[in-house]
């Protein structure tokens, strides 16, 4: 038996896998052709790297020095590059009897291609529904203190404008999900074969990926609901002073013309 090192690395939001396929790092043994969204690659025998348009890099039993420079080779690819680069590591022990999972770990037998590309795809996934996580923090953080505001003070601390950023935020967020992560699908050609199958099934179930999931499209569903109830309450607000600005000019017309009548 040999234990390996699955190491994920969120670098960026996005990485361009198209452009970033045509310069052949390595031996390319996969491509997402109708998501375009993944490259599967082999350097040397058990050992594998896939690249993620949405901003990951995974490894499969490589030193930390191939890992540096291949990081490094990507850069240049990906846009909206992390300021601190997010890690995810995963367990694979290798030539065990029959596939066991444990604490974010897993036995196999045989290091078949098709079952590291399977395992690098969901440890993938995790990091990034945990980094789509810690932005959904952030904004719901950010949210709570204008809810703090509304409630100590009655009103909003935040213009319209700011509002309608964090709700495209929140938006984006929902978008980029639903276009990247496809973690409620099986990957193609999994379902056919008993034991891609079982190890699928059983990563998303030892990463909960399925619970993690929902609670994040929940959150955001919440934040939305009461940036768009902020949004009514300053629009009211903005509606009342226009309003009475117009009142104003109306008094004003009023009165001036009364002054040039008595005059």
């Amino acid at each position: 038996m040999a234990k390996v090192k699955v190491i994920a690395y969120q670098i960026s939001e996005t990485i361009d896998v198209l452009k970033f396929k045509e310069s052949k790092p390595a031996e390319l043994i996969y491509f997402d052709s109708s998501r375009e969204s993944e490259l599967f690659y082999q350097i040397y025998k058990e050992q594998y790297i896939s690249v993620f348009k949405y901003g990951i890099v995974c490894f499969f039993n490589i030193k930390p020095d191939q890992i540096e420079r291949f990081i490094k080779l990507a850069y240049p690819y990906t846009y909206n590059r992390l300021e601190w680069e997010m890690i995810k590591e995963f367990d694979v022990e290798t030539y065990s009897h029959g596939i066991n999972f444990g604490f974010n770990k897993l036995d196999i037998g045989f290091p078949q291609s098709d079952i590291i590309k399977l395992i690098i795809l969901n440890v993938s996934q995790s990091l990034t529904l945990e980094y789509y996580t810690l932005q959904t923090k952030i904004l719901f953080n950010d949210v709570n203190k204008h809810s703090l505001s509304l409630e100590q003070h009655q009103k909003l601390s935040v213009s319209n404008r700011e509002l309608k950023r964090i709700i495209g935020k929140v938006l984006s967020i929902k978008n980029r999900l639903v276009t990247n992560l496809y973690i409620l699908e099986a990957s193609p050609g999994t379902y056919k074969n008993e034991t891609l199958k079982k190890i699928d099934l059983g990563l998303k179930d030892n990463l909960e990926m399925y619970k993690r999931s929902e609670t994040l499209h929940e959150e955001l569903k919440i934040i939305r609901e009461q940036l768009e109830l902020f949004n009514d309450i300053v629009d009211h607000a903005f509606d009342v002073k226009l309003e009475m600005i117009i009142i104003g000019l109306i008094v004003f017309e009023i009165i001036n013309t009364l002054i040039e009548y008595i005059i």
